[in-house]
């Protein structure tokens, strides 16, 4: 889920030209089973597609 959020970020600075989407650059992956949360999925995917 961090995933899918990450890849709304802007960036928030003025002036700034192109603020989307904010890059990162990851030092460490870990993965995690999580339980669904549906609730968060209808609030996000309308912003996705």
């Amino acid at each position: 889920m961090r995933l899918l959020t990450h890849n709304i970020l802007s960036c928030n600075i003025k002036g700034v030209a192109n603020d989307f989407p904010l890059r990162r650059e990851a030092e460490k992956r870990v993965e995690k089973e999580v339980e669904l949360n549906a609730d968060f999925l209808r609030h996000i995917f309308p912003k996705i597609e």
